[in-house]
């Protein structure tokens, strides 16, 4: 039986790579340029991910001017 790849993600905050459950993911609106958060991690569209649980990165990433967040 064959070892599974782990997917790996990159956090806009931090900019670590880590595995893709340890990260939120984020989906930008295609015309509002602001991300939403992504529950099931199957949303379609332009996905970004950010440390689960970490508001820390998410302070960086808009600090950093790589997004804008909201909760709908």
């Amino acid at each position: 039986m064959k070892n599974r790849a782990i997917p790996l993600r990159r956090c806009i905050g931090c900019n670590q790579s880590k595995p893709k459950e340890e990260l939120d993911r984020y989906v930008i609106k295609p015309f509002d340029k602001i991300y939403l958060y992504d529950e099931s991690g199957k949303a379609p569209g332009r996905g970004a991910y950010v440390c689960k649980g970490s508001e820390e990165c998410l302070k960086k990433a808009v600090k950093r001017k790589r997004a804008e967040f909201r909760r709908d």
